[in-house]
């Protein structure tokens, strides 16, 4: 059984943020990891685990309600925009006296990587958003050609990091 493109993309964003974080402080690793769920959890989250819990996990794209679509469609934008997330890390670092909060680029890594990974038939990524709809018809989380290399890769990686992690223990 595969597994839901909005899922895997979740979880992925997750891993990989904590791999590119891992000689971070583990507060930071953590902050981290947040800003790079949150472009997902803010629009899909509560419907995600909604979901979840009503149909389990299974194949094809999730059912929105429409009141659920609506919520997304207006929510999904703001979170998948380089230029939104440009004008708040500038905010967080205006308000930190210029010092440059570090976590917080990992929900830039987000949306840099969902450009190349979203396909225009399901959830585009709106990365120029307000200023243009464009958005780059790529190849998708979920297809083969991506997913299995990408798994491969993070077993690869955790396999790499929890060897060097026993080794440094023992």
């Amino acid at each position: 059984m595969s597994m839901n493109p909005v899922r895997m993309d979740i979880f992925s964003h997750g891993l990989w943020t904590n791999v590119v974080y891992l000689k971070a402080r583990r507060r930071d690793r953590w902050w981290a990891v947040a800003f790079a769920l949150l472009p997902d959890l803010i629009p899909f989250g509560s419907f995600f685990l909604q979901e979840l819990a009503v149909h389990g996990i299974h194949d094809g794209p999730p059912t929105f309600k429409p009141s659920a679509l609506a919520w997304i469609t207006a929510t999904y934008p703001l979170t998948h925009s380089l230029v939104v997330f440009v004008i708040a890390f500038g905010l967080v670092s205006f308000c930190r006296r210029g010092r440059v909060y570090l976590p917080m680029l990992a929900w830039g890594l987000h949306v840099v990587t969902d450009i190349p990974t979203h396909r225009q038939t399901f959830f585009p990524t709106p990365f120029l958003w307000p200023f243009s709809d464009y958005s780059v018809d790529a190849i998708s989380w979920a297809d083969p050609r991506f997913l299995i290399p990408n798994l491969l890769a993070l077993t690869v990686v955790y396999a790499v990091v929890g060897i060097r992690w026993w080794r440094t223990r023992h």
